[in-house]
């Protein structure tokens, strides 16, 4: 980073301006497209793969939608750490995740208001609707472990305790 970009930089602030590239394994490619394509993505084939596109300008957003998702896979020699790791890392993340909001919260301030896009509450529950079947698709051939899939409904009923997963737990 040379001087300049350090200089337009406020401290102790750390974001994302773009990703040059993100991967993710999805079970049904028609699945990945219909669902990203709600979005507003520009979503293309490309050698039996998805490629997704969309940008600010001319007529893209932010979709004012929170979703947290908070995934990480770590390869690591078991025997060197604790049995309980894995749990406390999730309650760590679990016991922080205010902080981050927080964080997130005064970075949203910053952002241009006409780059907000704003959806239907239907739609949002429908959203909702489709997030939650493929969790449990994917905790049903295991790729979600069922106790991370708990955590991440209290995370998102600590959030808005009015989503219906919050009274009808089916994950």
């Amino acid at each position: 980073m040379n001087e300049q970009d350090k200089s337009r930089r406020r401290p102790n602030v750390l974001g994302v301006h773009s990703i040059e590239h993100f991967a993710l394994e999805v079970p049904d490619l028609e699945e990945a497209r219909n669902f990203y394509s709600l979005f507003g993505l520009d979503v293309r084939d490309s050698d039996g793969a998805l490629e997704l596109y969309k940008g600010l300008s001319p007529d893209g957003g932010i979709v004012n939608y929170p979703l947290v998702q908070l995934t990480m896979q770590m390869v690591a020699r078991a025997d060197r750490f604790p049995a309980d790791m894995v749990q406390t890392s999730r309650e760590y993340f679990y016991n922080n995740l205010d902080k981050i909001l927080e964080g997130l919260q005064r970075e949203e301030q910053h952002v241009d208001p006409k780059w907000w896009i704003d959806i239907p509450a239907r739609d949002k529950q429908e959203y909702e609707v489709m997030m939650q079947q493929a969790r449990i698709q994917l905790r049903d051939e295991g790729y979600y472990d069922p106790e991370m899939l708990t955590l991440q409904r209290k995370v998102r009923c600590k959030m808005d305790a009015s989503r219906a997963e919050c009274t009808t737990v089916v994950e």
